[in-house]
């Protein structure tokens, strides 16, 4: 069986969020955690 990883992205602006949206198609193989002190940054979705 094959290892999982935890990759965590601080800041969820334009990169940190592309960054995630991209590792997401990994999602069998990585857990994706992000924290950004902002709570407005997620206030688009």
């Amino acid at each position: 069986m094959a290892e999982k990883f935890t990759i965590s992205i601080i800041g969820l602006g334009l990169i940190g969020a592309s960054a995630g949206l991209a590792l997401h198609r990994y999602q069998d193989k990585v857990t994706i955690v992000g924290h950004d002190p902002e709570s407005t940054a997620l206030s688009g979705i």
